[in-house]
């Protein structure tokens, strides 16, 4: 669900973008806001 609803942002930011209603700038701040946590493992769990 979440995937979803991140890809429906970037892709309306996108569009956004496409016709001129928005900046590159806006559009890179969207996209690294929906880039996943990366996640910690331990030595042990690797």
């Amino acid at each position: 669900m979440r995937q979803s609803v991140s890809d429906s942002i970037i892709g309306t930011v996108q569009d956004l973008y496409s016709s001129g209603l928005t900046d590159e700038t806006t559009l890179k701040d969207i996209k690294n806001l929906c880039i996943p946590k990366i996640r910690q493992y331990s030595p042990k769990s690797i």
